[in-house]
């Protein structure tokens, strides 16, 4: 069964494949970027302290914007 990009096997859990952007220059890369270190963060446990500045690059009205 696959739920939200996550494989659920009757003995595993397997999670999506992440792609992350090592540069980025618009307010939806940033988006993916952020998202793809949510799916992370439990796993290999990131920090909030680590994920606050990247929050504040979410802060943009347009994706297509820098």
């Amino acid at each position: 069964v696959t739920f939200l990009g996550v494989k659920i096997n009757s003995s595993y859990v397997s999670p999506p494949t992440i792609k992350i952007q090592h540069n980025f220059k618009t307010l939806h890369d940033a988006q993916q970027l952020v998202g793809s270190l949510q799916w992370l963060r439990n796993t290999v446990l990131i920090p909030p302290e680590v994920m606050s500045p990247l929050y504040a690059l979410l802060k943009g009205k347009h994706p297509w914007e820098p």
